[in-house]
């Protein structure tokens, strides 16, 4: 699956690949980019199965931007796994 982006003009939902990774991370980049008007951002894991160290550094920087102007980003569809993970690293 490859990563699929829906923008309106309040809230832009993103659908991660299943891999979420250095490979993606680019499509994600480019989405967020695009997307850089709007307050809220769901990130939809649920076809998500893995997610390496450089995709986490992306989140993590991407939070802190968020923070900076006063947006938010919410994680749906989360396996158990990978939502553990992310609150560990202070990503969720």
């Amino acid at each position: 699956m490859m990563l699929r982006v829906h923008q309106g003009p309040k809230k832009t939902v993103i659908r991660l690949p299943k891999r979420f990774d250095t490979d993606s991370l680019s499509a994600f980049s480019m989405s967020v980019r695009r997307a850089s008007v709007t307050p809220e951002y769901v990130l939809d894991f649920g076809e998500t199965v893995s997610v390496d160290s450089s995709a986490l550094d992306v989140l993590r920087e991407f939070g802190r931007k968020l923070d900076a102007r006063r947006g938010v980003f919410t994680l749906v569809n989360c396996r158990p796994q990978i939502r553990r993970m992310l609150k560990r690293l202070r990503v969720a």
